[in-house]
């Protein structure tokens, strides 16, 4: 469905959210429309890219810049960071967000055809704000020995994850940064060298 953009407003937990033409509400995650989806209908033109994560940054912000997979990007904003800093980044969305030297968008739905990430490809893969069971095989495998994910999920809603799902799904990766809140669930977490 096109929407015609009236404002654009920075909502709850950092997310932009949107409001269509003619409606006095804003659509926010709190109010079951999925982050991802809030920040890339909008159109990349109009897009405004906030600040990384805090808990990504502190994490991330250190590493040595090489190549990273930014899944569910939505407009782009961990991306373009990564990007700033020297990464080489392909990130992934229903539709491009922000162009930025250093960024590759793939447009893919991840619920209709899912993924297929190279096998030790990345130093980094990140997927902020989005949970999909099935994707976390290909992160597991797609991160080179020593490299690090970034994941987080709501913990409420359609695409409600937790910690303890993270943690099953990465068992024997050294934490760098977890937790969990009310509205989220995250792990970073650096993969074995052996």
């Amino acid at each position: 469905m096109a929407i015609g953009v009236e404002a654009e407003a920075i909502g709850q937990h950092g997310i932009l959210t949107r409001r269509e033409a003619g409606d006095s509400q804003s659509n926010t995650d709190n109010e079951g429309e999925d982050p991802q989806t809030a920040m890339t209908n909008v159109p990349s033109a109009t897009c405004r890219l906030q600040e990384p994560a805090p808990e990504l940054a502190a994490a991330l912000g250190p590493l040595k810049a090489s190549r990273a997979l930014d899944i569910a990007a939505g407009s782009g904003r961990h991306a373009v960071w990564l990007a700033g800093r020297g990464w080489q980044v392909t990130a992934v969305d229903r539709a491009a967000g922000a162009e930025a030297p250093g960024v590759t968008w793939l447009a893919r739905d991840l619920e209709v055809s899912g993924l297929e990430i190279p096998h030790s490809e990345y130093d980094a893969i990140i997927c902020w704000l989005y949970w999909q069971a099935d994707l976390l095989p290909g992160v597991e495998r797609g991160v080179r020995p020593g490299g690090v994910v970034a994941l987080a999920g709501k913990t409420a809603g359609r695409f409600a994850t937790s910690l303890a799902a993270y943690r099953q799904a990465f068992p024997g990766w050294e934490e760098i940064a977890a937790g969990e809140d009310e509205f989220k669930a995250w792990l970073i977490a650096r993969k074995p060298l052996a």
